[in-house]
């Protein structure tokens, strides 16, 4: 598969159409949500055209919920560089919480056009004649898969830090002690899981299959239960506060 997080690379452009960006990222990742749980459940489901407007919309309409409720104002909080960029708190409206199903439906349906074209076996790579050929013993559709994975993530990263850095700077202190170390828990995490995971491989291939898997779920898992400490520590701060202090 393409890295997962490189598919959001697809959807960047769609923002323009006043859509959500959060719910296009969302839909365009989840439907290799199977891939990250054991014994890979509901893959081809979540790859199908039906869930497309369906279970994907579903799926990355809880995405879009969670990120916003535990997540986005955490890490904009902790992170060095982002918190003087960007708000300290940020949600959807209620027009853009109805555009959700549309960017979420959208966002999957590129993802599963990608992985047609990057997938031997998958409708696009079967009928298109370099895809379904081989190259220096490698199947087209292969040699596809890595490099618009690469270039993917290239993209996502590129715009992350051009978007951010573009942000007018305002200083702000942040609502932890020592944020940094907020910061590192997820990706420390990350780092640990797919060491583990590449440690325990037959082969190098697997090896790294598997390392992408451990690392993106040992991120995920690890961002969300900072967020959600996060979030206690700055209400149990907000309580102690003395009456009538902001």
């Amino acid at each position: 598969m393409p890295f997962t997080p490189a598919h959001a690379a697809v959807v960047l452009p769609l923002r323009r159409l006043g859509l959500p960006l959060s719910a296009l990222v969302a839909g365009a990742t989840v439907p290799d949500l199977p891939m990250f749980l054991p014994g890979r459940p509901g893959y081809d489901v979540t790859h199908s055209l039906w869930a497309v407007l369906t279970l994907d919309v579903l799926l990355a309409s809880v995405a879009v919920w969670l990120w916003f409720a535990l997540v986005r104002d955490a890490y904009a909080d902790v992170t060095p560089w982002v918190r003087d960029r960007v708000p300290a708190r940020a949600r959807l409206t209620s027009r853009q919480w109805t555009l959700v199903p549309v960017a979420a439906a959208l966002g999957a349906l590129t993802h599963v056009v990608w992985d047609s074209a990057t997938h031997e076996g998958r409708w696009i790579a079967t009928h298109v004649p370099w895809l379904a050929s081989e190259h220096a013993g490698i199947a087209g559709a292969q040699w596809a898969q890595w490099a618009s994975g690469v270039l993917g993530l290239l993209v996502v990263a590129t715009y992350t830090v051009r978007w951010i850095a573009r942000e007018p700077v305002a200083p702000r202190a942040s609502r932890v002690a020592r944020p940094l170390l907020w910061f590192l828990v997820a990706p420390a995490v990350a780092v640990v899981a797919g060491a583990v995971a590449l440690a325990g491989a037959d082969d190098l291939h697997h090896g790294a299959v598997a390392a992408a898997v451990a690392g993106v779920q040992g991120l995920v898992l690890a961002a969300a239960v900072t967020g959600a400490c996060w979030h206690g520590a700055v209400a149990r701060a907000r309580e102690a506060r003395p009456a009538g202090v902001a």
